[in-house]
């Protein structure tokens, strides 16, 4: 509802939006890892780990529990390749979700 003081309206003032910054949520790849040659980035990381949290995956990566990143642009990413290998050479752990014995 806008009020009228003096003959003007004045509508009410909202915040902008803030863009969400930091934490990211697990997101399942939109690729085969039979293809070569794809980036990986830390959400598509977090869904092949089960679907743990960015703070998590943020543990295990500082205690070298997972590779360090091929590379990056603005934001660290893996080859594909580097994941498969890693995901198929890592025992499973108690946080690990198991895949239903396919492949990645």
């Amino acid at each position: 509802m806008a009020l009228t003081i003096n003959g003007s309206s004045a509508l009410p003032i909202r915040a902008p939006k803030k863009k969400k910054v930091g934490h990211t949520d697990p997101q399942v790849p939109k690729f085969s890892f039979d293809e070569p040659g794809h980036k990986v980035r830390i959400a598509n990381f977090q869904s092949l780990m089960g679907g743990i949290s960015h703070s998590a995956f943020m543990k295990r990566r500082k205690r070298n529990l997972i590779p360090e990143p091929d590379g990056r642009d603005r934001r660290p990413f893996w080859w594909s390749e580097t994941v498969k290998a890693f995901i198929q050479s890592s025992q499973r752990r108690k946080w690990e979700k198991f895949h239903g014995g396919r492949a990645l």
